[in-house]
């Protein structure tokens, strides 16, 4: 017998447990809203609850799994890999095969729309609805470099960085804004003195919180001028949606940037894959180096690397080598 789980995500009202229920026959599907005080007696989220709710779901979910139901759904709104991953790496290791689903919406036979039962105000499901992120599985241990160090003396060298928690980060958490951005502790210097042995510089960065409103095309760009004022790079590159069709570049005195639309012929220019360090390779530095890397700090980096075909390290190999 297959063991199945449905990892269901969608924004309230979009249909999530109508589907899960069409999957999963009887079984209930599994949910943090039926948690017993995540809504008062008025029908209102109650935000306090949020943690014990999501709580007491995963210790349903691993009951389920412990016991080898089958066919599982899980129909939290899940908009962010961080919300479900747990979820599948506990089903793989008990050998459970894992369906990834997004609903979008549910049409009823008269053509009227699914509406939240929760009665969610619409500019939460819209704000909802712009942190979904397509799903990459997770890399065991992503912060593992895949390759040592060269000997790169006396050789050129494309050095491709992430920005956020690579370059910079926010000493709050969170993320990474014009008033917040500090240099990770080491990383001036390393940058200066990789300058300083003529190899080239360039940020690699997703910036999808443009597309999700949490910053301006504006914005970003000052943030740039003020990433160029503390590290000499050579090129920095933005990729400003979810879709990877578009690329923001910019380089030092640049008056605004410079928009590049991906072609046919090109991977996206969003990481996981490798579109901005393909232009970076073969467009703007014409293979004016000898050796290339990717320095980041998680996952899109690791598999962006891959996918360039291209060493990777992680930035605390790079500060802290063994």
């Amino acid at each position: 017998m297959e063991l199945i789980l449905y990892i269901i995500s969608g924004a309230a009202g979009s249909g999530k447990t109508v589907h899960a229920e069409t999957l999963v026959g009887e079984n209930n599907p599994l949910e943090s809203d039926k948690f017993s005080g995540i809504y008062n007696d008025e029908g209102l989220y109650v935000v306090e609850n949020q943690k014990a709710s999501h709580d007491w779901n995963y210790e349903q979910f691993a009951i389920a799994i412990g016991e080898k139901k089958t066919p599982i759904a899980m129909s939290n709104t899940s908009m962010e890999r961080r919300n479900y991953q747990r979820y599948i790496d506990l089903a793989i290791a008990n050998g459970y095969v894992v369906k990834k689903i997004n609903v979008e919406g549910t049409l009823f036979p008269d053509g009227s729309p699914s509406r939240s039962v929760h009665k969610v105000p619409q500019y939460i499901v819209d704000k909802t609805v712009c942190k979904y992120e397509p799903y990459v599985h997770q890399i065991r241990k992503p912060w593992h470099s895949n390759a040592p160090l060269k000997d790169t003396k006396g050789k050129r060298v494309l050095r491709l960085l992430d920005r956020d928690k690579t370059l910079v980060f926010n000493p709050d958490g969170g993320m990474v804004t014009l008033e917040k951005m500090m240099q990770i502790p080491g990383i001036t210097k390393k940058v200066t003195q990789w300058k300083a042995d003529g190899d080239l510089i360039a940020t690699i960065s997703n910036q999808a919180g443009i597309v999700a409103k949490h910053k301006t095309i504006d914005e970003l760009f000052e943030e740039a001028k003020l990433l160029q004022s503390c590290f000499p790079i050579d090129l920095q590159l933005y990729c400003p949606n979810w879709e990877g069709d578009e690329c923001l570049v910019y380089m030092e005195q640049s008056q605004k940037f410079r928009q590049l639309k991906r072609t046919a012929d090109r991977q996206s220019f969003r990481k996981p894959q490798a579109g901005m360090i393909e232009y970076a390779m073969h467009d703007y530095f014409s293979y004016g180096y000898e050796e290339v890397e990717m320095i980041g700090n998680g996952r899109e980096d690791y598999l962006a690397a891959l996918a360039a075909n291209i060493p990777y390290r992680h930035i605390h190999d790079v500060l802290y080598p063994s």
